[in-house]
């Protein structure tokens, strides 16, 4: 029985191994509440993010969900915009409704619960970033803000002073940072270059549901609405739902590529495939493709294949 992934994906992250979850099995309430608040908190992230790299000069820099660590403590940047002398790390939060602050605790107001004061963790992520920063003698200025992305959220008696962005004011803050001068200096590709070296690919703090091999469903899913796929006598994937087509190998491939990174302590064999996609009924088939795709490990009767890097 598995509970986290042992993946050091970079192109995986916790939301992405939930959905592969949340696609083959029923997950509980709580894991299901997971992740639906982790699905709202990406949708922010994305509208945000493309909202920046749409409108920001080419001189600007945009990363999103950089993960980094700071001796025991880790912490993540949603979005971190690089100008050539300041960087603005951004947490961005999805909330929509009303809140409240109160003694510097904060509440939705709907059954007056209480959530995590963001100005605390973008103190925190300041500091740790500092050091970061520090480490890699990099002297950028660091103005960190909380955008609130959802055009529903009202917050009650926010501080005048305090960095927060709400959905009228976010056009106003990229018009700001368009208008900033820019001198040119390579301190920008230095520090991306370092922020990469340090990023950490898996959070040693993710926690995901229990799950077996056997009680999760197989074959092929669509790409667009998670429902498994036929596959039609032109060998064509065919989903019943959104009506999408998709070609066999890309199809395979992401299915094998989810298998990985599901189990990532089995082998990617022929036989393993054939039951994991289950509707592709020929072993040439998919020794074909993973022939092409994939690196064969020679093992005799062993022999099993890796994704190349």
């Amino acid at each position: 029985m598995r509970s986290a992934p042992l993946i050091t994906s970079d192109t995986y992250s916790e939301f992405d191994v939930l959905k592969l979850l949340h696609q083959r099995m029923p997950l509980s309430a709580s894991g299901k509440m997971k992740y639906m608040n982790l699905y709202k908190g990406l949708e922010g992230e994305q509208r945000f993010s493309r909202l920046l790299k749409n409108r920001l000069p080419s001189r600007y820099v945009v990363l999103t969900d950089v993960l980094l660590g700071q001796n025991e403590s880790e912490f993540q940047l949603d979005i971190l915009v690089i100008a050539d002398d300041t960087i603005y790390p951004l947490e961005v939060k999805n909330y929509d409704g009303d809140f409240v602050i109160r003694n510097d605790r904060w509440y939705a107001t709907a059954g007056r619960r209480e959530i995590r004061n963001p100005l605390h963790q973008v103190s925190r992520m300041e500091i740790l970033l500092r050091n970061v920063l520090n480490q890699g003698k990099f002297n950028f200025s660091i103005e960190s803000k909380v955008v609130f992305t959802h055009s529903e959220f009202f917050l009650y008696q926010a501080p005048l002073d305090a960095p927060l962005i709400f959905p009228t004011q976010i056009n106003r803050f990229i018009e700001e940072l368009v208008s900033k001068p820019f001198h040119g200096n390579s301190r920008q590709e230095n520090l991306v270059d370092f922020l990469k070296k340090q990023q950490k690919s898996w959070s040693t703090h993710t926690r995901l549901p229990k799950y077996t091999y056997e009680e999760l469903q197989k074959g092929i899913v669509c790409e667009e609405c998670s429902v498994f796929l036929r596959l039609d006598p032109l060998n064509l994937l065919v989903c019943n739902n959104c009506g999408r087509k998709e070609k066999l190998v890309p199809a395979l491939l992401r299915s094998v590529r989810q298998y990985e990174v599901l189990f990532p302590d089995k082998r990617i064999t022929v036989s393993a495939i054939l039951d994991w996609c289950n509707i592709i009924s020929s072993r040439k088939i998919i020794r074909r493709i993973l022939k092409k795709h994939l690196r064969l490990v020679q093992r005799g009767r062993y022999s099993y294949y890796v994704f190349k890097k």
